[in-house]
């Protein structure tokens, strides 16, 4: 399945520079970016999206979160600080990625 995101108003890259490039279109095949090019070079999906009027940027992924401490609420909500950072660690280094 691909999806076309046909000339992007703005489109914001990951390259070094982080350019922001005016005028492009985008092929995605399945979750990966694979192609970009200036509006014009026919590119082709099996669905297109005018995006004329809309800006194109990576997802905002959090990727500093505390999501899996909430199977630890009321482990240590009566202990200070250091205590509550102590217990917590010891159950948390023993969570697996399932268990996240």
């Amino acid at each position: 399945m691909s999806l076309l995101l046909k000339n992007c108003r703005f489109l914001v890259t990951q390259n070094p520079k982080r350019q922001v490039v005016e005028g492009a279109d985008v092929l995605l095949e399945g979750n990966k970016v694979s192609k970009v090019s200036k509006v014009g070079k026919n590119l082709k999906g099996d669905e297109t999206i005018d995006c004329s009027s809309s800006l194109v940027m990576p997802g905002l992924v959090n990727t500093h979160t505390h999501i899996s401490m909430t199977k630890l609420r009321g482990v240590a909500d009566d202990c200070v600080l250091e205590d509550f950072l102590e217990k917590t660690y010891k159950i948390d280094s023993k969570l697996t990625e399932t268990d996240v």
